[in-house]
């Protein structure tokens, strides 16, 4: 009896604390809120235990899921009820229903959605701001960018229909209600940066139209434009933060048959960002050359640029001419610079090439900081992959039978 009236005391006590947080959290509200008055059916829990303990099979918000096993103090299992992956099925606030996180489509949208920024995002949206590729008409940048912005006003709407993984302490459900969705998405989801690439997909779709009407867009419309397509590269913090997430959490899905999967992960992705990197600065070093209307930037005084295209004066000279550095093919810039940048973030510098404004040379100071921090953490992860490596293989001459 004394055992029975603590055990009481100590579930009213968890309540409150639970009902505490909840006020503090709407999601959790708005859950204890609908699952207060229903009870537990059988397939919520694969065993339920004397003590009154529930062991759940729960699956956390990867691409790849894992099947764990969580046990729950009986006062929360209707808080915690988990049937087939999912709590309850509702309507968003448009009226629609629901999907899960873990359904076909939303995987498959997705990998699209991380495809799609994996390359447009992190390498065509850089160049094409870099070397103003007219996008206003029907041209090859126009589409791309008209296509991947119809992508991403979709994957806006969409977000408001796909439910999360909603976590307290080190227990995990999945939220399928309409509102704790939308607050989600709203406040910790990527609704800031979604709105800003649809804005630009619109104001695309506005001059494309105008364009073809023959209407004569103003030049402050047309800077405004510009600035909205640039905003976009705040995608890219995004899409790094997304990756590293997605490469922690299925790191053993992602490579399977190796000892080390999460490290090799890691690594993968610490390679592919070290890209991503640099081709966005070798954008930026050629952002800068057509400001200064290649005159006096680290172009001209490319030994390489003046020997290949440099006429007879601009040989004489030592400087490449404006007319020569103009006519050298873009691809060739963008190698160009991607060549300056890497040199400079391995600190090696041959002397070949070398900053010629104050500009280029705060942005190469910068690509040396990054370098630093780059190539730390990359030594750390190959690091920890050796090690693991080097556990696994001789961990079994010291188990004890």
């Amino acid at each position: 009896m004394i055992e029975r009236k603590k055990s009481e005391r100590a579930d009213d006590g968890m309540t409150a604390e639970l009902a505490e947080d909840a006020e503090r959290w709407p999601p959790f509200k708005l859950q204890m809120r609908v699952l207060r008055h229903k009870p537990l059916s059988p397939g919520d829990a694969h065993s339920q235990s004397s003590s009154g303990r529930i062991s759940v099979a729960l699956k956390g918000r990867s691409q790849c899921p894992e099947l764990l096993s969580i046990d729950f103090p009986q006062p929360w299992d209707l808080l915690w009820r988990t049937t087939k992956r999912t709590t309850f099925h509702s309507r968003s606030i448009f009226g629609l229903p629901i999907i899960s996180p873990f359904s076909p489509f939303a995987r498959a949208w997705s990998g699209i959605i991380l495809a799609l920024d994996l390359v447009y995002t992190a390498f065509l949206i850089p160049l094409f701001l870099a070397f103003e590729l007219p996008d206003f008409g029907w041209t090859w940048a126009g589409i791309v960018n008209l296509i991947a912005g119809t992508f991403y006003y979709a994957e806006l709407l969409i977000n408001f229909h796909v439910g999360f993984i909603g976590k307290y302490g080190a227990q995990k459900k999945v939220i399928m209600d309409g509102k704790a969705v939308a607050w989600y998405y709203t406040t910790q989801g990527t609704s800031v940066v979604d709105a800003l690439t649809a804005t630009a997909w619109f104001a695309q779709i506005t001059l494309i139209v105008l364009w073809d009407a023959g209407v004569n867009v103003s030049r402050h419309a047309v800077t405004v434009y510009l600035i909205i397509r640039l905003l976009r590269l705040i995608r890219c913090a995004s899409l790094m933060k997304r990756l590293y997430a997605t490469t922690n959490a299925a790191g053993n899905a992602l490579l399977p048959a190796s000892s080390s999967k999460t490290q090799f992960a890691n690594f993968a992705t610490l390679i592919y960002t070290g890209l991503a990197v640099l081709s966005f600065l070798s954008c930026l070093m050629n952002y800068v050359v057509r400001k200064e209307h290649c005159k006096g930037t680290w172009i001209n005084y490319f030994g390489v640029f003046l020997h290949t295209y440099g006429s007879e004066d601009s040989m004489s000279a030592g400087v490449l001419s404006q007319e020569d550095c103009s006519a050298i093919p873009d691809p060739v810039k963008w190698l160009g610079g991607a060549y300056f940048m890497l040199v400079t973030m391995l600190t090696i510098g041959y002397g070949d090439v070398t900053p010629q404004s104050i500009t280029e040379i705060i942005i190469c100071m910068f690509c040396i900081i990054v370098g630093i921090i780059f190539f730390g953490i990359l030594l750390g992860t190959i690091a920890d992959a050796l090690k693991a490596s080097s556990f696994l293989e001789f961990a079994p001459q010291y188990l004890i039978f």
